[in-house]
């Protein structure tokens, strides 16, 4: 059934796409490949995702000129854009590239290589956006099994690769099965990243929102103020991300408390740099706007 749905996208949605990214100019020295994807791999980390579209599309365009429609750098840059478009909420863009991607990958790469584990990934992060949870959690639990057979069971890939399929599960509120898959992957990001790698405090942020959810408080604030240590330690003061993670926690310790009103100020701030900073689309802006309405009016 897939493979029948990727051949229909190709005539119907994927070729015109291409035709238009192909169209873009082509005129530059043998190296830009490598500056475009270099570049297009500063600003994703930095969250400047409109920015970062059009040095994609270009490296798309330049890698199919070169090597052609099967070769895995052109599957790269497909992936890479379509991650992009995830981001901006472009999802029909995004799935469509992200089914190519990881199409040429399986022909050139073969079904157990690590990198269609990444772009099983990116394909179920599609569909967990739009709350296709029944399609996503086969790609994961999918891209966890080549993970574990190809690295190991103790790779750091694998503890992200857990922290994913628990996140899909934490979405359903499906607590009972997040939860010992979110332990699983702090413990193995701690042993393979140390203790202070911003991975740990990613596993920590999400375990911590699980107790939340269930209203473990005191399960659930050590484990959130250790992650803001670790982002204060290792990351940008400036960057949103951190901003946002400082904000949500405070609001939480205030809404804990009861003192609403205030709570209610630092989620609508936390609100604004994220929506700012991430897009309209992303789940931490998804949160905020939820617990913004959960207040006591």
């Amino acid at each position: 059934m897939l493979s029948e749905l990727r051949h229909s996208l190709v005539f119907a949605f994927i070729l015109p796409m291409l035709a238009q990214v192909a169209a873009l100019p082509t005129h530059a020295q043998p190296d830009d490949l490598e500056a475009l994807e270099a570049r297009v791999q500063q600003l994703h980390r930095a969250t400047k995702y409109a920015e970062a579209i059009p040095h994609a599309e270009r490296y798309v365009a330049l890698a199919k000129s070169r090597y052609g429609e099967e070769h895995s750098k052109y599957a790269s840059g497909l992936h890479d854009l379509g991650v992009l478009y995830r981001h901006q909420g472009r999802y029909a863009e995004a799935e469509t590239l992200l089914m190519h991607a990881l199409a040429i990958a399986e022909k050139t790469l073969g079904p157990d290589h690590p990198h269609i584990g990444t772009a099983l990934n990116s394909l179920a992060l599609a569909y967990q956006a739009q709350q296709r949870f029944s399609e996503a959690e086969p790609l994961l639990r999918r891209a966890l099994a080549i993970s574990e057979k190809a690295l190991g069971s103790e790779h750091a890939t694998v503890g992200a690769r857990l922290d994913g399929l628990a996140g899909l599960y934490l979405a359903q509120l499906r607590f009972a099965e997040a939860e010992p898959l979110f332990q699983r992957a702090l413990a193995i990001r701690e042993k393979a990243l140390g203790p202070n790698h911003l991975d740990v405090a990613h596993s920590l942020g999400s375990l911590a929102m699980l107790y939340m959810l269930q209203r473990q408080y005191a399960e659930a604030w050590p484990l959130h103020q250790r992650e803001l240590e670790i982002w204060e330690k290792t990351a940008d003061p400036n960057h949103p991300n951190l901003v946002v993670a400082h904000l949500k926690g405070l609001a939480e310790l205030y809404r804990y408390h009861g003192r609403h009103a205030e709570a209610e100020q630092l989620y609508k701030r936390a609100l604004a740099v994220a929506e700012e900073a991430l897009g309209p689309d992303n789940p931490d802006v998804a949160f905020l706007r939820r617990q913004i309405q959960a207040m006591p009016r």
